[in-house]
């Protein structure tokens, strides 16, 4: 590895393989879509940062097959992270940390993602200014992340990347609190690209910073005005159809219902941070119970069922290969004014299993939890601002419905 600065910008990357990468782009699209969406946007990256006069720009990799193919590829040293892959990434940041600062001898060091092709050349130069005030650098995203983490060579502990949640919506905070919040330069909030709503909602940004990124998606028609083969949300000129759960409960007696916290800061921000019950988007030609069923797994991890007797299905079946199916939800809401045109059904669910663990799914949600339902009543009644507003109806009648049932 050249050393021509005593500054360093290492890049936490791998070998751009087929369904290897952007596996949440896939998912919506394909895995030769995601797979050019990553390699334009490191291509992009390393075109932003390369020739620089004030550091050196390296990569770190897991494998030395990796490390290999970028020094073929892209003429980028680089270091192998002699780490197992499926350590915390805790013990990868010190092994980078340690070995820039110590071995290679770097007087400051900002580690980036691979990811993130926004980064101009001119904001890590900023960033390195920092650390000349400042005994940290942090970069957040706007879902909780972190896309830069700069320190120097006099400021890098060990036991400052202990005890973070990496990958969730926690870790800046994580970061923050370790490295001490006067002795952090902060970083304006930057979008990250991991699913295809990302790509969209940053379609102005890759236009002006990301020429590989942006000549991929004009080939693939998302630039087009009109006609467009995918849907934005926000101007969509019909109400966009949703399930949400009442997902109840007996704890010890006491009757409760699951709550958490939206967290979609880059598809929904105006609401991002509310209370809210499980929902979802419901799929072309879903069944409104399965949809409610499957948003309350990928959201929670529990699985729930519905009570049949309450909401009976009739099907009917056409003579045109067509299908309806007619079905009773508990409560519809619709968004009419604000926000996002939803039309939701909402389903009150009974857990399969008592004992089932809560997991949190960091791209949409947060602090999932049991509530009592008379603390959600008190909550409604003090604080109705705290929660999603599609959701407040259909809490208030289930409310009454308990109350009234005694």
């Amino acid at each position: 590895m050249n050393q021509t600065h005593n500054n360093v910008v290492i890049i936490l990357a791998k070998k751009p393989d087929i369904g290897r990468v952007k596996t949440r782009i896939a998912k919506d699209t394909s895995n030769s879509f995601a797979y050019k969406v990553s390699v334009s946007s490191l291509e992009d990256l390393l075109n932003n940062l390369n020739n620089s006069n004030y550091f050196d720009l390296v990569v770190g990799t897991d494998t030395a097959e990796d490390l290999e193919w970028y020094e073929r590829t892209y003429n980028i040293g680089g270091i192998t992270i002699n780490i197992p892959t499926e350590a915390n990434l805790s013990e990868r940041m010190k092994y980078v940390f340690s070995n820039l600062t110590g071995e290679y001898g770097y007087h400051k060091v900002i580690l980036i993602p691979m990811d993130m092709p926004f980064i101009q050349s001119e904001e890590i130069i900023s960033a390195f200014s920092r650390l000349d005030n400042f005994s940290y650098v942090l970069g957040p995203e706007t879902n909780g992340g972190i896309f830069l983490i700069g320190m120097t060579n006099k400021t890098y502990k060990a036991k400052m990347f202990n005890n973070v949640a990496w990958s969730t919506a926690h870790s800046f905070e994580n970061l923050l609190q370790n490295f001490g919040r006067r002795e952090t330069y902060r970083l304006k909030l930057k979008e990250d690209i991991n699913t295809f709503p990302d790509l969209l909602a940053n379609r102005d940004q890759i236009k002006l910073y990301c020429p590989k990124l942006y000549e991929l998606l004009h080939q693939e028609g998302y630039y087009i005005e009109h006609g467009n083969r995918f849907v934005d949300f926000d101007t969509i000129n019909i109400p966009l159809p949703v399930v949400s759960a009442i997902v109840e409960r007996e704890n010890k007696g006491t009757a409760e219902i699951l709550l958490q916290t939206r967290n979609k800061p880059t598809t929904d921000p105006v609401y991002s941070g509310r209370l809210e019950i499980p929902s979802g988007l419901i799929n072309r030609y879903e069944d409104a119970s399965s949809a409610v069923i499957r948003e309350v797994k990928e959201e929670t991890g529990l699985n729930v069922t519905l009570n049949i007797s309450k909401n009976p299905k009739e099907y009917f079946h056409g003579d045109k290969n067509d299908s309806v199916l007619s079905y009773e939800p508990f409560c519809v809401t619709q968004q009419i004014k604000g926000g996002r045109s939803y039309l939701s059904l909402s389903f009150i669910c009974q857990l399969e299993n008592q004992d089932g663990s809560l997991t949190e799914n960091k791209y949409e949600t947060m602090n999932p939890n049991w509530v009592s339902l008379k603390k959600v009543r008190k909550m409604l009644a003090d604080k109705p601002d705290s929660f999603f507003i599609l959701n407040i109806p259909v809490l208030k009648k289930y409310l009454d419905l308990k109350k009234n049932n005694g």
